[in-house]
């Protein structure tokens, strides 16, 4: 076997290797077990809105009050 022909099995095999990876990360995220940890990850951009909003109260009646 010269190195050609090992260097060129190598690469299939990470080629089958890397779809495997792929499908088991694409069937692992939409499984429906993992809904409602997405759905809250998908929350947290907007969780600190109504905290943004009472600081900004708070810092506005420092500065007047």
């Amino acid at each position: 076997m010269n190195a050609i022909n090992f260097i060129t099995d190598i690469r299939s095999i990470m080629t089958v290797v890397s779809l495997l990876v792929f499908l088991g990360i694409v069937f692992w995220s939409y499984s429906s077990g993992r809904k409602e940890d997405f759905d809250a990850a998908a929350r947290l951009p907007f969780a600190d809105e109504a905290a943004d909003t009472d600081m900004q109260q708070r810092v506005r009646e420092s500065q007047h009050g």
